[in-house]
């Protein structure tokens, strides 16, 4: 309890019933109690920047990551090590391995890592006179391609002579009389030249 003297001093009454002079706040304590609040300040911030680091570092580490791999496939993809320098071709004289290396525009020194594989096969595919083809890489500097070439068993004359596979497909015009020997010869379907030359004609 408080009482007002007649010199105008506040006097606290404590429980014992004693007269009391109240107690003045120390400069101390009022510095300790700043120093808490900075404290609190700096946690609170430093809880802030540890839970921003937590949610942003698996990003900054999937960015390194990325960058550190397309600086890497850049290094490997241009380096003369993997560079091409053996070509082993296994196919069939109607596609041979120069005319091949030509179509496929293929040169001593392209790196094996940069070709794209399933490009060339199915540039290889295009050719009318191949059925299959497969393309295999072996490391450093070897490339290996084998190509299936349809076998014709006819020929089949429409505006022009065609070869003709076991399937009754025309799949090439006959470029020498050497290709023909020993084969049946097909005639009566002239009028379909026009869907042979345009690739409609599917069989026969």
């Amino acid at each position: 309890h408080w009482m007002n003297t007649s010199d105008h001093k506040a006097i606290q009454i404590s429980p014992s019933g004693s007269w009391e002079q109240p107690r003045k706040r120390s400069l101390w304590t009022t510095k300790n109690k700043r120093k808490g609040t900075r404290a609190r300040r700096f946690r609170a911030f430093w809880n802030i920047c540890t839970r921003l680091f937590k949610t942003v570092s698996p990003l900054l580490f999937v960015a390194f990551l990325f960058l550190s791999s397309q600086h890497t496939w850049h290094l490997l993809t241009t380096s003369s090590f993997f560079g091409l320098r053996t070509f082993h071709y296994e196919g069939s004289t109607a596609l041979p391995k120069a005319a091949l290396k030509k179509y496929l525009k293929l040169q001593e020194g392209d790196n094996l890592l940069a070709m794209n594989l399933q490009q060339m096969a199915s540039q290889i595919k295009a050719h009318p006179r191949v059925k299959a083809v497969r393309i295999k890489r072996k490391f450093p500097c070897t490339l290996k391609v084998k190509v299936i070439t349809h076998e014709p068993v006819a020929v089949l004359h429409l505006d022009q002579p065609y070869l003709m596979n076991q399937s009754g497909i025309p799949f090439a015009r006959v470029h020498s009389k050497k290709e023909t020997r020993g084969l049946l010869r097909i005639r009566g379907f002239e009028q379909y030249g026009r869907e042979a030359r345009d690739g409609r004609l599917q069989s026969v």
